[in-house]
């Protein structure tokens, strides 16, 4: 009993350490979200080839448009391809660019994308808690702090999300475009009279990405 308190106090006074000193917070907060991150969407993202019928339909129109410079109609072997949004081919072939063509480009924009994902899921946690002790007049900063860990390592490491988040395709990128929707309208719909519109702003620019 007195080794479960001995960590539990430990534990207590390094995030009240953390709570009390903004740079030790980013830092710590964006080192763990960076190792998440990497070991779910980054690690040997490109060590394997394409994957099924669809990623190298993505993969191939991307090119198309980094070899031709039309970035306004997305083709497939002479066709055009109009079946999906066009933001997913941009990002594919900014990537071709930045990296040349290879499963690395053409899987990075999803991984971007859930990375995104849990950084705007571990800040929603964080303001959220961090309202309730506001209003509740505690300063709670182990809960706080400990629950937005855990809610960005569970969401990286969802077989989902790793899934999609390691694929080319456009799954990922629309998943992060309306869950950022939603969490910019709960962050402006639950925030003081001012934060709403920018929450809506935020919700209305992440929607019409998607």
């Amino acid at each position: 009993m007195s080794m479960k308190l001995s960590v539990k106090h430990t534990v207590d006074q390094w995030f009240n350490k953390i709570a009390k000193n903004p740079g030790l917070s980013v830092t710590v907060s964006g080192l763990w979200l960076m190792v998440v991150g990497w070991i779910a969407f980054g690690w040997n993202l490109g060590n394997i080839g394409l994957i099924d019928e669809t990623e190298p339909l993505f993969a191939e129109a991307s090119r198309q448009m980094f070899v031709t410079g039309d970035w306004i109609t997305p083709f497939f072997n002479g066709e055009t391809r109009f079946d999906k949004p066009a933001l997913i081919y941009w990002c594919q072939a900014i990537a071709y660019y930045i990296l040349g063509v290879n499963e690395w480009a053409v899987r990075l924009p999803s991984a971007i994308a859930a990375f995104g994902l849990i950084c705007l899921a571990f800040y929603t946690v964080q303001w959220y808690f961090a309202k309730q002790d506001e209003l509740e007049q505690v300063s709670r900063p182990t809960r706080r702090y400990l629950t937005s860990f855990i809610a960005a390592a569970l969401m990286a490491l969802n077989p989902e999300t790793i899934i999609w988040a390691r694929t080319g395709v456009s799954d990922m990128l629309l998943t992060g475009c309306i869950a950022s929707a939603l969490l910019c309208f709960f962050l402006g719909y639950a925030g003081k009279e001012g934060s709403r519109e920018q929450g809506s702003r935020g919700a209305g620019d992440a929607g019409g990405a998607a």
